[in-house]
């Protein structure tokens, strides 16, 4: 049964049980249009592509990690990309990844991207808490400073992050010559906005995540923030990486977060 028979269904349910009390027929017509009306709206709001759950960021990932094998490009076993529609209006469907939004996977990059970053002599530490002498010898603490209060851009010679650091701003980027994930969850969550990670080498410690999320809304629903991961010339560590992005819902308004 379809959704629009569900609801003519319930339209003649009401009408059986109205019947079933001494009213006039104008009290009944008006209990009728009523009924008919709410379900018209219903209808409306549950089909209408302005109620539809938003699209998962665009996932980009980029470098050694990615592998052709044949016509199919591979990601490294370590890593998992996972895309997420929002659920639609009253959480009746979830929405699909559109083509234009499915994640890109691509061995090609532009090598003078990170070629910078290798002679720098500082670091970056993002909620990391008992970093051995020898992770950072030689190099000296850089502060980790926001642009503005929307735009957080980060690089350095090694940038380490642990657990959940906090993140404020929704158009992050971070550049380094090596890239140490350790137990981490980084996430974005905005409107619009976008999380640009690069590396010449990334060290994968533990379970760890990056993610974009969008934000749930009454009506149109936007497109998570995009998602672009370059990693250049290496990959080390046992642990494993999750790259997600998971779009918005559309809910009611007193649901709204």
């Amino acid at each position: 049964m379809n959704m629009k028979n569900s609801f003519l269904l319930m339209v003649l349910s009401s009408l059986v049980v109205a019947g079933c009390n001494v009213k006039s027929s104008d009290d009944i017509k008006k209990e009728t249009d009523e009924i008919i009306r709410k379900s018209q709206q219903d209808i409306d709001e549950l089909t209408n592509s302005l109620y539809r759950g938003g699209q998962p960021g665009k996932i980009t990932v980029r470098g050694i990690i990615v592998k052709n094998n044949g016509n199919e490009m591979l990601l490294d076993d370590r890593l998992k990309i996972q895309q997420i529609g929002g659920k639609g209006n009253r959480g009746v469907s979830q929405t699909l990844v559109s083509d234009k939004n499915k994640a890109v996977l691509s061995e090609n990059y532009d090598t003078k991207a990170l070629s910078s970053f290798s002679d720098s002599k500082k670091y970056i530490n993002l909620g990391c808490e008992n970093l051995m002498p020898e992770e950072t010898e030689g190099l000296e603490q850089e502060s980790e400073k926001a642009l503005t209060d929307s735009v957080l851009s980060l690089s350095a010679k090694k940038i380490f992050i642990c657990g959940t650091p906090k993140i404020s701003q929704t158009f992050v980027s971070l550049s380094a010559d090596q890239l140490v994930l350790k137990d981490a969850t980084l996430e974005v969550k905005a409107v619009i906005g976008s999380l640009n990670i690069s590396a010449s080498k990334i060290e994968l410690v533990g379970t760890n995540l990056i993610e974009t999320k969008g934000v749930d809304s009454t009506i149109s629903v936007m497109d998570a923030p995009s998602l672009d991961l370059l990693v250049a010339n290496e990959i080390t560590g046992e642990g494993t990486l999750r790259i997600a992005s998971t779009g918005g819902n559309c809910v009611q308004k007193d649901e709204k977060k």
